[in-house]
């Protein structure tokens, strides 16, 4: 995922928030980081990462949002279609 940011986003010391959003299942957890500098508007941070397709989900193309979250709102946001198996 290559979230965009449309804003700065300041310097963290406590790893922040995020939300994954596929179908109708939403979930929410913290990035397992440290200290990381902060992000210049308009640029993008590569993450690597799994997501789980919750049980009973159809198989076939769905919307994955993932989001970074600060406390004064979403910061940074990547939308891709993903095939469930």
């Amino acid at each position: 995922m290559t979230p965009l940011t449309q804003a700065p986003v300041p310097r963290w010391h406590a790893p922040p928030a995020f939300s994954e959003a596929l179908g109708s299942y939403v979930h929410r957890l913290r990035l397992t980081c440290g200290t990381v500098a902060g992000i210049p508007a308009h640029a993008s941070v590569s993450w690597w990462m799994t997501v789980r397709a919750p049980l009973g989900m159809p198989p076939g193309p769905e919307h994955l949002t993932w989001a970074l979250e600060q406390p004064d709102g979403f910061v940074a946001v990547a939308r891709v279609v993903v095939t469930v198996p």
